[in-house]
């Protein structure tokens, strides 16, 4: 079997209204089934819903305000809600024990005009039982919509015999194996009881071999995989029971009400001229369905939870939905970037990832989205990670591709054999990206340009100014993100100075260099000599930008210029450290005189 394309069918039941905001408001009965059908990319759930009232009559598709699917903590699914006849099967099981014989012409005549307002698509087949010790019962008439064929056997194979005991219990079990065994299991499938009596031999005895939970249990959700299709589903019953007693003492009427109620049916106690409203109210839940359709994308879950807005109640309407085995959809990822840093050749950036899913990720799909959103470069790297493992994986983004100026985006992708995408834990499940990276890129070159750096004599220092930083030909506006700039100084390839790196912005443009930081076999030649000098730009994520070679005289040593400004330099340092000396010793002097 192919399991990619099953159809699912799964009945579960809320009671709602238990903490309904206003006393106007009523208890609704919520009857969920649903068609799950997985495919490569979602789980398509097709949820036909009967909102029932107290008095078990439908809610109309218009007073559905809004519907979703929420599966663990991804965001809700919207769903789209219409109105469809849903095809159904319905065993019709009718007691023949001997108190029934008064009904029977009555019961055959009323049967067979309520069951002639079925919508399309409902077929019935009738059962007969009285007892005792039924093994194996089986229709008088198999699965059909042919409404004359219905009123032909009732007449001919409904003939209660007097006598005859209520073997209700093991008639209901026996049916329900029918049921289930029948073919077409996409149909809903269901069950109606009409009967004026107990499970109960004439002596008063239990008649039948099965309980009454037995027969609850099997309405219950059963599995069954036949070479096409994988079934989950449930068999609500629908029991009338037929008053004839003072109180209606001839029925076991909490019974019914377990049948109806734990089997997501309802059921219904009185006279037998009720018959054609409870059979027509019942058929109106086929009639009118609603149908909730979403995809889904769980991966381990096994539930999720159909919420259900009505216009003018503020409360929810929650249910859960079982989930059948499927693939894992969206599987879950945990990642963390590091810093993205430029080289000669483009980017590299290192990101760690956590396989937190029960799958193993067997790729990493690395793409690269230029300023008009167009793909500029991708990449698929072979990555198998077990489920709860860890990895470092090293990124290399070539720039070669990234000709236009602007903001780029990287996204990273993760694949498991089946082709389905991580996501990362809290990121919307139908988000292809388990990770974003946003920057900004001019292709252009940056350049350093400045002024000739000279020698101020009256200042002792080496003065750069004017400098300019260029991208292209234009001015680079925030020269704060370069954050370092050096000086070096080249006597042809020998560096006969580097300096640290000083911060360096757009409000400070200019470099001063005492010449003392200089070396003396710099500052101290017997004649002028050209040296070249070199400014070097850095910061964190870009390779470093050298200037062109800018030609520094320094003067001959002598006793002008250069020593001069050297001379009134140094005196000046000590006539202030003298003076300083000179006013703390008399303050001490004052502090120590009586």
């Amino acid at each position: 079997m192919n399991r990619w394309y099953r159809r699912i069918l799964i009945s579960v039941i809320l009671l709602a209204g238990s903490g309904v905001s206003t006393a106007q408001e009523q208890d609704l009965r919520l009857v969920v089934t649903t068609r799950q059908t997985p495919t490569q990319t979602s789980l398509d759930l097709a949820i036909g819903i009967q909102i029932r009232d107290d008095q078990q009559r439908i809610v109309p598709v218009a007073a559905l305000q809004s519907a979703s699917v929420v599966v663990d903590s991804h965001e809700p699914v919207p769903a789209l809600v219409t109105a469809e006849a849903i095809p159904a099967k319905i065993a019709v099981v009718l007691d023949a024990s001997g108190s029934m014989r008064q009904h029977a012409s009555s019961l055959q005549e009323k049967l067979a005009a309520a069951l002639k307002q079925s919508p399309a698509g409902v077929e019935f087949a009738l059962f007969v039982f009285s007892g005792p010790a039924i093994r194996t019962l089986d229709p008088v008439l198999d699965f059909t919509d042919d409404q004359r064929a219905i009123s032909s056997i009732l007449q001919t194979a409904y003939d209660p015999q007097v006598g005859s005991p209520t073997c209700l219990y093991d008639a209901l079990v026996s049916v329900q194996s029918f049921l289930s065994a029948s073919p077409q299991p996409a149909d809903e499938r269901a069950v109606i009881v009409i009967t004026d009596g107990k499970d109960e031999e004439l002596s008063g005895y239990p008649c039948s071999q099965s309980t009454l939970q037995d027969v609850v249990a099997g309405s219950a959700n059963t599995i069954r995989d036949t070479d096409s299709t994988v079934v989950s589903q449930g068999i609500p019953i629908y029991p009338f029971g037929i008053c004839t007693g003072i109180g209606c003492s001839n029925l076991d009427q909490e019974a019914l009400t377990t049948l109806a109620d734990d089997t997501a049916g309802f059921g219904q106690v009185g006279p037998l001229n009720d018959l054609d409203a409870f059979i027509k109210q019942l058929l109106a839940g086929y009639a009118n369905r609603s149908v909730v359709q979403a995809s889904i994308r769980p991966c381990a879950e096994q539930y999720a939870t159909l919420e259900i807005r009505l216009i003018g109640r503020p409360d929810p309407l929650l249910t859960r939905i079982p989930l059948a085995a499927h693939p894992c959809y969206a599987p879950r990822a945990a990642v963390s970037l590091g810093p993205l840093i430029q080289t000669a050749t483009g980017f590299t950036l290192n990101a760690t990832l956590k396989n937190v899913s029960p799958v193993v990720l067997t790729a990493l799909n690395v793409q690269l989205l230029g300023p008009s959103n167009t793909l500029v470069y991708s990449q698929t790297i072979p990555q198998a990670l077990a489920p709860q493992a860890s990895v470092a994986v090293d990124l290399s983004i070539p720039s070669d591709q990234m000709a236009e100026q602007g903001n780029y985006i990287l996204q990273l992708e993760a694949v498991d054999f089946a082709g389905n995408r991580f996501v990362t834990e809290g990121r919307d499940s139908t988000d292809p990206r388990l990770a974003i990276y946003d920057f900004a890129y001019d292709p252009a070159e940056v350049q350093l340009v400045s002024a000739m750096p000279v020698i101020d004599m009256a200042q002792a220092s080496l003065v750069i100014e004017d400098i300019q930083v260029l991208q292209g030909t234009e001015d680079v506006q925030n020269v704060a993100q370069w954050a370092r700039m050096q000086v070096l100084i080249m006597d042809g390839d020998l560096l006969m100075y580097q300096s640290d790196p000083q911060p360096f912005s757009k409000q400070s443009m200019d470099i001063t260099i005492p010449l003392t930081a200089l070396s003396p076999s710099i500052t101290t030649r017997s004649e002028d000599y050209e040296y070249h000098l070199i400014l070097r730009l850095l910061w964190p994520d870009r390779p470093e930008v050298n200037s062109a070679p800018l030609p520094l005289l320094v003067p001959k040593l002598g006793l002008g210029g250069f020593w001069r400004g050297l001379g009134w330099y140094v005196l000046g340092h000590c006539a202030a450290f003298l003076c300083g000396g000179l006013v703390w010793r008399r303050i001490g002097r004052l502090h120590t005189r009586p």
